[in-house]
């Protein structure tokens, strides 16, 4: 009974962390917060399981029990979760699982924007799309907006992040990222917020 009792509550625990997507490798957030959301998922599985006692008014074994397995539970999994993010962080420095993005936009924002996502560890900068070819880094130049499907799909970008404005084109970048289950980000320059 017991055996049938913490396979149970394991499958909730694992159906628990697979809600709220922490299972996902593409997920980037500090040790800090990811130990923090995962302290408060273990709480909630275990008032989850007081609550169904308190229900059932049964409690076949020890309370003790349920200390020992909560405490057990959060050591092992602390463990584990520190043990992967250090992992990861292993493999991001080599360029190995980070988000190969591309960025939209031609103006000194987004040349400035650039620069400052060259230097996360999450993400690959695989270069720039814009209306024309006048990117200040000419090297990195993927295509025009007009071939955005094809940029995407030749150079299996994962993100597309757009750091101007480019409104005529705004409603088919969106679209094409949708239809091709690519991330898309719209960052505003300064000006474009204070509109």
């Amino acid at each position: 009974e017991l055996t049938t009792f913490t396979l149970k509550c394991a499958a909730l625990l694992v159906t628990i962390f697979a809600i709220n997507q922490m299972y996902s490798l593409k997920v980037s957030r500090p040790l800090s917060r990811d130990l923090a959301k995962m302290f408060f998922m273990i709480f909630a599985w275990i008032m989850m399981i007081i609550a169904y006692f308190f229900v059932v008014r049964t409690f076949p074994f020890s309370r003790l029990f349920l200390i020992y397995a909560t405490v057990l539970t959060a050591v092992f999994l602390t463990l584990y979760r520190t043990i992967l993010h250090l992992i990861k962080q292993s493999l991001l420095k080599r360029g190995i699982g980070a988000f190969r993005i591309a960025i939209i936009g031609e103006n000194a924002f987004a040349q400035d924007f650039t620069k400052k996502i060259a230097n996360h560890i999450d993400y690959k900068l695989v270069g720039f799309i814009g209306e024309t070819s006048r990117h200040e880094d000419r090297t990195n130049f993927l295509g025009t907006i007009g071939t955005l499907r094809n940029t995407i799909q030749k150079h299996n970008i994962e993100q597309v992040i757009q750091a101007e404005n480019v409104n005529k084109y705004g409603p088919d970048i969106l679209a094409t990222c949708r239809s091709m289950h690519v991330k898309y980000t719209f960052v505003p320059d300064l000006m474009e917020v204070q509109r």
